[in-house]
């Protein structure tokens, strides 16, 4: 099973996809994020699923490929 902080991220990245449409547009952040979601911020921008400028963050391709795999037993 995946640790909470990447099970997080991977949240965030499917949200992110879903919000964008799977674009690789940048989506500015709301500026009060709790300890959770800026951890699950900070893995999935060092898996390089995502693009971090500022407030802003961007799905990369990497991070489009991650939301189409199919979650393995126990994973997000």
């Amino acid at each position: 099973m995946a640790d909470p902080t990447e099970r997080a991220a991977r949240l965030l990245v499917r949200a992110l996809h879903y919000a964008t449409d799977g674009e690789p547009r940048w989506w500015v952040l709301p500026g009060s994020l709790n300890a959770v979601t800026r951890e699950a911020l900070a893995f999935a921008v060092s898996k390089g699923w995502l693009l971090q400028h500022g407030d802003s963050v961007c799905l990369t391709d990497a991070g489009r490929k991650e939301t189409t795999k199919s979650p393995e037993r126990g994973e997000c």
